[in-house]
């Protein structure tokens, strides 16, 4: 049996552990709508990065980017990865092309046809990679139900 000072040590206790339990409820109350508001914060602050990244998105309206879920917007920040650095590898192949061309055109080859006989009478055969094991069939067009669909792999980084 149970004695009366130990029902009591159990109803204090017990109220404790209510008391402890209200109050825990009343601060994840308030502290979700501070969660919430910061959750939002960070998924703004990624759209917006995004847009600055993919500048053609940004004709999309806010709150299409709000209802994005988290796995497209993941994956449209590994887009604006992609694209930003095809970007700059675009940039530095441009930049390799204008000092290319400026450089033929200072020893005085004007044209197309001028400058290709130079290169190619500069470097020789050497200059431009060559496969021999590579075999170019002829184009054959095909109808549009021949035509299958592959998908690419996903690449999860």
């Amino acid at each position: 049996m149970v004695s009366k000072a130990q029902k009591k040590m159990n109803k204090k206790k017990a109220r404790e552990k209510d008391s402890k339990r209200k109050v825990l409820l009343k601060r994840e109350a308030l502290r979700a709508k501070v969660k919430e508001e910061r959750e939002e914060k960070r998924k703004e602050k990624r759209i917006k990065k995004i847009q600055k990244d993919m500048g053609s998105l940004d004709i999309w309206a806010d709150d299409v980017y709000k209802n994005i879920s988290e796995d497209s917007l993941s994956q449209l920040e590994h887009n604006a990865k992609i694209l930003k650095a095809l970007e700059s590898e675009a940039v530095d192949e441009e930049a390799k092309k204008e000092a290319l061309n400026e450089d033929l055109e200072e020893k005085g080859h004007k044209t197309l046809d001028q400058k290709l006989q130079y290169l190619v009478g500069q470097g020789g055969p050497d200059q431009f990679e060559t496969r021999s094991d590579i075999i170019v069939a002829p184009r054959i067009p095909k109808d549009v139900s021949d035509v299958e669909v592959i998908k690419a792999p996903v690449e999860e980084s």
